[in-house]
């Protein structure tokens, strides 16, 4: 009798168990049904599936799509169903022999569907399949490419070989040692630092790093930036382009701001005045830096007789004990205006022992440009054949860059090294160059020829490593020889005696001219980028659109 109750007990907790079960069951067809029960819902839930689970973006389609011709004529097998995956809910939805777009399902249909659906998470075919790019041009990466490596830098040669000293003024090192010799902080029978004149250059030199330096910052936030994140690829509108202005207003608004409280506050005056406090000392700071520059670089010159010396130069003697470190001290220590007799015992010095000092100072100068201008180019050059890889619109922003970048940088170097050899390194730079080039080149041409599960350096990877080059040279050495620049210029306004009305005027020309020329380089690169952004949207329609024309974007294209 127990074991009569006891089955009748189980009976009913199993009927309560499976009624239960066919409720929530119905339950949960039920709230499905409210939420797919047309063809926009079941659209709109399949996409959500792919985006949450297989991360699709808008651009994207699945990995290996199913073939719907094969699937309603029976023509495949098991092994293709579970590895193939419906790449749009009108596929899915015509495979079952449903309409595509005119449809009411039913809470049977529903049922029917969500085995298909739902295998959606766990098919290796539903993978997601980025935006697949065109191949590398042979001719873009090969051809073109090597003929703008080549046609920069002879336009540098040529430019430097042509203009010579005239160029110098470019960078703020040159103008130091130039506004050292008219500063009158040599005597003219020991030193001698040979500049051409200087106001003229000063303007080129204030607006060419100005437009330099908006160049680089327009190709960082317009260019490289979006292209690290493929933020072009999230979205169909102009509107990263919006944001990376905001980000350029960002770094802009700072500089603005500092450069009106410097002209409203006259703080270039208050640095000018403390430097002229003492206008005869030859320990002032603001001389000693230009001379102990001007050591460094080979570029200052004492001789006993100036017309013997006025082609070659002769360096300032140095001590038979000194190092480099002794040298740079010297420069703070030492006055540089000294007596006769003893500039001829210097002189006299300095015949005994250049061939001793001279080699190691000017060994570590020929070394730090080396370096330099290896890593510069090197980078340089693998961003470039990235980009003309990626797009000849890119490549050419790039080659703009790299030609206004490196015009300031060989300046820097002729400054310091003189021309005969600043020409020699500028010439050793096109060797540079072209290595980078290569190099990146060949990771393009690994990059298509095998299969992402090689690994290999990503195009993103490439563009991460030129903006990190790129923004650390435009906030730390660009901007800051604006100001140089500023400061020069309050120099010689404080020799020429003008008026304080013509010195005002002569400040907001330099503040305008500053602002106007950094604005244009942005401009450049802005212009560059919504052409660029317009063709892809439409290399984007062309893909996606032929393949779904459901989307959202291409009812609207």
């Amino acid at each position: 009798m127990l074991i009569i109750w006891y089955r009748i007990f189980f009976s009913l907790i199993y009927s309560s168990i499976i009624v239960s079960s066919l409720l929530n069951q119905s339950i949960y067809l039920d709230s499905i049904y409210q939420n797919i029960n047309d063809y926009t819902s079941i659209d709109k839930f399949y996409r959500s599936i792919l985006h949450d689970v297989k991360h699709h973006r808008p651009v994207d389609t699945v990995y290996s799509p199913i073939n719907v011709t094969k699937i309603r004529s029976n023509d495949y097998d098991e092994e293709y169903i579970k590895n193939s995956c419906y790449e749009t809910a009108a596929d899915l939805l015509h495979a079952h022999g449903y309409n595509r777009t005119d449809i009411k399902l039913s809470i049977t249909d529903v049922q029917s569907l969500l085995p298909a659906i739902l295998y959606t998470i766990e098919n290796p075919g539903c993978a997601r399949q980025a935006l697949v790019s065109k191949s590398n041009s042979f001719f873009d990466v090969w051809i073109l490419g090597l003929i703008v490596v080549i046609v920069i830098k002879l336009i540098h040669v040529t430019i430097f070989f042509i203009g010579g000293n005239h160029c110098l003024s470019l960078t703020s090192v040159g103008v130091s040692k130039t506004l050292s010799e008219e500063n009158g902080t040599r005597d003219d029978k020991t030193t001698t630092i040979r500049f051409p004149p200087l106001k003229y250059r000063l303007w080129l030199g204030l607006g060419f790093n100005a437009f330099t330096c908006g160049l680089m910052l327009g190709t960082i936030v317009y260019h490289l930036i979006p292209h690290i994140y493929e933020v072009p690829n999230e979205s169909f509108d102009y509107i990263y382009l919006l944001r990376a202005t905001i980000v350029f207003f960002g770094v802009y608004l700072f500089f603005i701001v500092e450069k009106l409280l410097r002209f409203r506050f006259k703080i270039d005056e208050m640095h000018l005045n403390e430097t002229n406090d003492d206008e005869n000392g030859p320990r002032k700071m603001s001389d000693a830096s230009m001379i102990q520059m001007a050591r460094m670089h080979g570029t200052l010159h004492a001789t006993g007789d100036v017309s013997i010396h006025s082609n070659p130069p002769a360096r300032i003697p140095l001590r038979d004990e000194s190092d480099d470190e002794e040298v740079i001290l010297q420069s703070n220590q030492d006055p540089l205006n000294n007596e006769k007799p003893t500039s001829h015992h210097h002189h006299h010095h300095h015949h005994h022992h250049s061939t001793n000092e001279l080699p190691h100072q000017t060994r570590n100068l020929i070394l730090y440009h080396i370096i330099n201008d290896f890593f510069n180019d090197l980078i340089y050059g693998c961003g470039l054949s990235t980009a003309l890889a990626h797009n000849r619109l890119i490549g050419l922003i790039l080659s703009l860059m790299i030609f206004s970048e490196g015009f300031r940088r060989h300046s820097q170097t002729i400054s310091s090294m003189g021309r005969k050899r600043g020409l020699f390194f500028l010439i050793i730079s096109i060797f540079f160059l072209l290595l980078g080039y290569l190099i990146g080149g060949i990771l393009m041409e690994i990059n298509q020829r095998f299969d992402n599960n090689i690994v290999y350096i990503r195009t993103e990877y490439i563009y991460s490593i030129v903006y990190g080059a790129l923004f650390y040279t435009a906030l730390v050495t660009l901007i800051p020889e604006l100001n140089d620049f500023g400061h020069h210029l309050q120099i010689i306004l404080k020799q020429t005696n003008q008026t304080s009305r013509q010195r005002r005027l002569i400040k907001t020309l330099i503040l305008l001219c500053q602002n106007l020329f950094l604005i244009i380089g942005v401009i450049i690169a802005l212009v560059l980028a919504s052409v660029w952004r317009y063709y892809h949207r439409k290399n984007i329609y062309d893909y996606v659109c032929s393949r779904d024309t459901s989307r959202w974007f291409c009812r609207n294209h």
